[in-house]
């Protein structure tokens, strides 16, 4: 997986995280909010209804019961909330209410009161607020998104163009690698470190080619005067039979030396692919020319072609 696809996904999962617990909290607040504006609003509502009853007027609401009780062991004062369903002839169908019951002294009297409020409107408030802001959460993300994709494009540009560069470096090239430049520090630090590194790598590679075709050429000189003193040697008249044989095993080990020293410097230049020129051979066709070319020597050495 890409770098820049890693960090994205965790900058999106962080932000998604951040995002679901705010918007837990913030329910959770609301919520908290909206009981105890209607526990206000029923509390309220419970002393106008000991008021009127105190005075003598009545208090009609479809939703509050008064109940006068005789002697009955209750809790004076005690405010108990609950949630409750309420039938609703208009709408046909059942709503959330909030409910209050208490017990109040009025002149010496106690009454039970219930009353209720209605819900609806403040959940749909809650929910409105919600919606609002989980909309809002997922505008910011896509904003984001963008925002993030565009940002990291524009300044990971000058590395992915400073990657091909590298990739397409080769040590025969005599110029300088030129990187991109980078408004990043760390970018620039990068091209500053590659910059050294291509550079003390080329003039290795050179000197080592260098030595490599000079330490080739001391060797061979020597050895063509040492070969060319020995055919010398073996055309002198005053040499015998046994000093003729060692003159020859010395030129044969000589020869040997010179072929080895081009085979390595060959294989060094294929090594360090030092070609002046490069052709596609048909390999098929070049051994079958030197087969035939050989045909005397298989005949005569009577060998067979498998």
């Amino acid at each position: 997986m890409k770098l820049l696809s890693v960090t994205a996904r965790a900058n999106l999962i962080g932000i998604v995280v951040v995002l679901l617990a705010s918007a837990s909290i913030l329910f959770i607040s609301l919520r908290f909010v909206v009981l105890e504006e209607l526990h206000e609003q029923l509390t309220l509502k419970a002393q106008r209804i000991e008021s009127a009853i105190s005075s003598g007027h009545e208090f009609y609401d479809p939703f509050t019961s008064i109940q006068e009780l005789s002697g009955e062991d209750v809790s004076l004062g005690e405010n108990v909330f609950s949630d409750t369903l309420i039938y609703d002839d208009t709408q046909n169908e059942y709503e959330d209410y909030r409910m209050l019951e208490t017990v109040r002294n009025v002149d010496g009297r106690l009454y039970r009161i219930k009353t209720a409020t209605s819900r609806v409107e403040w959940e749909e408030f809650l929910g409105i607020i919600f919606a609002v802001f989980l909309g809002i959460s997922a505008l910011l993300l896509i904003v984001m998104q963008i925002i993030n994709q565009r940002l990291t494009r524009k300044i990971w540009t000058p590395f992915f163009t400073n990657l091909k560069r590298v990739q397409s470096f080769s040590l025969q090239s005599k110029e300088a690698i030129q990187f991109e430049e980078s408004s990043v520090r760390e970018f620039t630090e990068l091209n500053e470190v590659l910059e050294r590194m291509t550079s003390k790598v080329q003039q290795d590679y050179g000197a080592l080619k260098d030595f490599t075709e000079n330490a080739s050429h001391e060797i061979q000189t020597p050895l063509a005067v040492i070969l060319s003193s020995l055919d010398q040697l073996g055309q002198s008249p005053t040499l015998d039979e046994a000093a003729a044989a060692r003159i020859e095993t010395i030129k044969g080990a000589a020869t040997r030396l010179s072929k080895l020293n081009r085979n390595l410097l060959l294989l060094t230049k294929i090594e360090n692919r030092q070609f002046s020129t490069a052709e596609t051979l048909n390999l098929k066709k070049v051994l079958s020319s030197h087969l035939e070319m050989m045909e005397d020597l298989f005949a005569t050495k009577k060998i067979l072609p498998t």
